[in-house]
């Protein structure tokens, strides 16, 4: 995971892809213009390696290890968690520790290492090593259970897992990290819509619980991204209702155009019912072989990544003219990252299947799996003409409205499983005071206030569905439903969700409350003893300024 996790240059292979019919000649010369679009930049973000290595494991395993890379990397230390082994003879260079390891967190070219000894006292290795080890650049880890919990470990990190054909593909590798590296920066993260928490309450940890690097944590409010952690998953971005948490190498706009230029090079050089096949480029071989046994309607888009292929992707590849979009797992995709793809898949078969579209029209399967799909599928789709954008859930709502134009079935509403990031607000009239707690919890503005009355207003288009109203609520009034309103006129309106004559204050007549706000209020106080008096009573009906002047009254009297 270190390059795009989107739409990659996919270079046509003659071997594998033939050219034995229109849609195969349509499908080279599509890929071939691909080649030629611009794929928008961002950032980078830096890796300085000095070739101090760390080994991990067993003094017989390690020490070997250490010999053979002395020569090649600056220094090697070499730390042994088994106390009582033997103290190998080692070249001088080497430093030899026999200590238990407690913890290593970091990456290329900045790991911390916090080493235990036989007292249960911690102290990090650098500590011992002296001004010798300015930084630890790289860990190779032996052992059988690592070090790290992530699903894909940081760079620089290597566990072989007691697998010896790892080893050596590590150790070709290793001697290369020495320098400064560069990668791209994969994310954008705007706090001001994130939905991840409001007064203390926590209402989405998606990307948290989506990142196979554990890149993601919370800092209160918001989360916050490591960059030298995050590898690209882009499954972040995936599971991210508000649009909060970007992929921008490149940005989703870019991506969508770049998709929709493909397939309409594909259907102007004659090709029908395309059908676009994303895989991972380390998979590359493996589905080029199969693809050259099967229709030759299937465009290979290789992909650096699958975790960034979302519900926005999936919808709009299907408007701009694939029939079908089939994404092939590799045999290492990480397990968060199938079941993020699974997540987006199911949510996107379900709007699908309520409009009226098969089930069929996005698949995923293993590149042996591409031989046996059904060769029939649908009429083809009128082509969607409208351009990419960066916002997530604007191309969501565009490629629904497409959809919902040219479906067999157009129903009003589409009934949406729990979890999804669309569907209504509901108040409970007979609970709700109009404190406005809810609108001051909303962190993406679809609950909102009257203007110069006692109304809480509601825009169904902008809701996410993260609960924080539902949460904020001090009346338990509010309640949600996941579904998607297809009319996009009442979808993108105002509503009155629920209103309340205002109460005037009974001194000057100005309105600051409602009615039973200050029921409430005089209910939960009556027999306190500060309100044990009708006067102190009076004053909850009276505004703050009216209360303030009264309570001077009443001590100068």
């Amino acid at each position: 995971m270190n390059s795009d996790t989107a739409i990659a240059e996919a270079a046509v292979k003659p071997a594998a892809l033939a050219q034995r019919t229109t849609n195969g000649a349509a499908r080279a010369r599509a890929l071939q213009a691909l080649q030629q679009q611009a794929v928008a930049t961002t950032s980078v973000i830096e890796y300085h390696s000095q070739g101090h290595l760390v080994i991990i494991g067993p003094a017989a395993e390690a020490a070997p290890l250490a010999e053979q890379l002395v020569e090649q990397l600056a220094t090697i230390a070499i730390v042994d968690p088994d106390p009582a082994a033997q103290r190998p003879t080692l070249d001088d260079r080497i430093p030899f520790l026999h200590a238990e390891v407690d913890r290593i967190e970091g990456h290329l070219g900045d790991f911390q290492i916090v080493l235990r000894d036989r007292g249960n006292q911690t102290l990090a290795l650098k500590s011992l090593l002296g001004r010798n080890w300015p930084q630890l650049d790289m860990v190779l880890d032996l052992s059988t259970q690592p070090y790290f919990d992530a699903q894909i470990s940081p760079p620089g990190y290597f566990a072989t897992r007691g697998d010896n054909n790892k080893l050596a593909s590590y150790l070709v590798v290793i001697p290369e990290l020495v320098g400064e590296f560069e990668k791209p920066r994969y994310f954008k993260y705007n706090p001001d819509i994130c939905v991840h928490a409001r007064n203390q309450m926590t209402a989405c940890s998606r990307c948290i619980d989506a990142c196979p690097t554990l890149a993601i944590r919370s800092i209160g409010e918001q989360v916050e991204v490591d960059p030298y952690l995050c590898q690209g998953g882009g499954s972040c971005a995936a599971v991210c209702p508000s649009g909060a948490m970007q992929y921008v190498y490149p940005a989703l706009g870019n991506t969508l155009d770049r998709m929709r230029q493909l397939l309409k090079d594909y259907h102007q050089a004659k090709g029908q019912l395309a059908r676009v096949v994303f895989f991972e480029e380390a998979n590359s071989n493996t589905v080029y072989q199969q693809l050259a046994a099967v229709e030759e309607n299937l465009i290979p888009i290789s992909v650096e990544e699958l975790g960034a292929l979302d519900l926005a992707v999936l919808l709009n590849t299907l408007t701009y003219g694939a029939q079908q979009v089939i994404v092939v797992l590799g045999p290492d995709t990480p397990l968060r990252i199938r079941d993020t793809l699974q997540q987006q898949q199911a949510l996107t078969t379900h709007f699908l299947q309520g409009l009226g579209y098969s089930r069929e029209r996005v698949v995923i399967t293993s590149a042996e799996g591409l031989s046996i799909l059904p060769a029939e599928i649908e009429n083809e789709l009128p082509v969607a003409t409208y351009a990419g954008f960066d916002d997530k859930r604007t191309m969501i709502h565009l490629a629904l409205e497409h959809l919902y134009h040219h479906a067999s079935l157009q129903p009003e509403i589409l009934e949406l499983p729990e979890g999804a990031p669309f569907g209504e607000i509901r108040v409970d009239a007979q609970r709700c005071t109009l404190c406005m707690a809810c609108t001051g919890a909303c962190p993406t503005g679809s609950l909102l206030a009257g203007n110069e009355s006692p109304q809480l207003k509601f825009i169904e288009e902008h809701c996410v569905q993260c609960g924080l109203c539902e949460q904020t609520c001090p009346e338990n009034a509010i309640s949600r439903q996941q579904r998607y309103l297809c009319d996009t006129e009442r979808r993108r309106g105002r509503r009155l969700l629920y209103e309340e004559a205002p109460f005037h204050c009974i001194s000057c007549g100005k309105p600051f409350a409602t009615r039973r706000v200050i029921e409430n209020i005089q209910n939960k106080l009556e027999g306190h003893w500060m309100f044990d008096n009708d006067r102190a009573m009076r004053r909850l009906q009276m505004c703050e300024d009216c209360r303030i002047n009264d309570m001077w009254d009443e001590q100068g009297s």
